[in-house]
């Protein structure tokens, strides 16, 4: 959330954007992002039906680890193509310098992203989901 509230500033900054052009990119985000969100979650669900076909060893299903391979490369495509229409549409009121500055700040950020998942959560952190502690209680780890 906070590195939301900071993004329009550091647009402004890194990619030399007006308040007009501010504006449109956060209007196109937005659009974009579900799409990109109900894409990366399948991309997800379909690594791990392959790890866990593959974890078969020997024994794995051929013609489903195949299936899985073809659901991969097809969601890579989809991928392209929403990158493509993105960049479309940014066209219409970014500069190409400006479109390619933006290109790799968000690798930046996706390639950031990563590396904080791959990590895990922090010692202490609460899994989603998870109940808050009780008023007054230090959470286990602390006792």
């Amino acid at each position: 959330a906070r590195g939301r509230a900071r993004m329009p500033q550091m647009m402004r900054n890194q990619l030399g954007l007006n308040d007009e052009q501010v504006r449109k990119l956060q209007v196109a985000n937005r659009r974009f992002e579900g799409q990109r969100r109900q894409l990366l979650e399948r991309e997800r669900q379909v690594r791990l039906e392959l790890r866990a076909a593959l974890a078969a060893g020997d024994s794995a299903s051929q013609p489903r680890v195949g299936e899985l391979l073809d659901r991969t490369l097809q969601l890579q495509r989809q991928r392209l193509e929403l990158v493509e229409a993105e960049q479309k549409e940014f066209a219409t009121f970014l500069t190409p310098v400006q479109r390619a500055r933006l290109f790799g700040l968000q690798e930046q950020v996706q390639r950031r992203m990563n590396e904080l998942r791959e990590q895990g959560p922090p010692p202490g952190a609460r899994r989603p989901g998870a109940p808050m502690p009780r008023a007054g209680r230090r959470p286990p780890a602390l006792r």
